[in-house]
């Protein structure tokens, strides 16, 4: 598989705190930035903005995976209320 296709399917779920972390030295440089790179090579810039948006995709994934397990939790509670007022 080569490296287009590893990015292609790439599993941005299994990105951790330490993957993300060992990406900030690198992200945080003034040099990567997509717009900055486009003039200087366009596979660069574009590497750059998949890698600044799997670092976003795992931040926002911060927020929402907590509120999905509380979702989860919730309509389990819903259905079981539910079932039980269906039976009264």
């Amino acid at each position: 598989m080569g490296f287009l296709d590893k990015i292609k399917t790439f599993e941005k779920d299994t990105l951790t705190a330490e993957k993300i972390s060992k990406l900030q030295p690198y992200i945080t440089q003034e040099m990567f930035n997509p717009d900055k790179l486009k003039d200087i090579n366009s596979v660069a810039s574009s590497f750059a903005t998949w890698v600044m948006a799997m670092d976003g995709y795992y931040r926002v994934n911060l927020i929402v995976i907590p509120k999905r397990e509380e979702l989860r939790v919730a309509q389990a509670k819903y259905e079981k209320i539910s079932g039980e007022l269906k039976i009264a």
